[in-house]
């Protein structure tokens, strides 16, 4: 083979791996993954309502940025997977008694997140 050939041949390959690279996302050194989701662990808090009826537990829509996503008893525990990260709102609603509501605002890192929504009278 001559030089020329040779040079090409280089070249050809050189542009085929720069392509692979550049178009498949991979890089040399490995690829990095970022999260972007978190498992969140959600109660309510109603010890402000216990002081005045100590009479328990209630049933508790619970909501996650205006959606609804189900309903639990006061003394349970909701976990959420793959929530993205960044600020919820995060609100608890009585089933029975409108008047009792509660609503936090939290960020939300990858891992595992606690969220605690204190309920009082409204």
């Amino acid at each position: 083979m001559n030089k020329n050939t040779i040079k090409k041949v280089i070249l050809v390959l050189s542009l085929i791996a720069l392509f692979s690279i550049v178009l498949g996302g991979c890089t040399i050194i490995g690829v990095v993954t970022i999260p972007i989701k978190g498992t969140v662990y959600i109660t309510v808090d109603e010890s402000y309502r216990k002081l005045i009826v100590p009479i328990g537990p209630h049933n508790y829509n619970i909501f996650m940025d205006d959606d609804y996503i189900e309903t639990i008893e006061s003394d349970e525990t909701l976990v959420l997977k793959k929530v993205l990260l960044g600020d919820h709102i995060f609100e608890a609603k009585d089933v029975d008694n409108e008047y009792y509501y509660g609503f936090v605002t939290q960020g939300i890192f990858s891992g595992i997140n606690s969220v605690t929504i204190p309920v009082y009278t409204h």
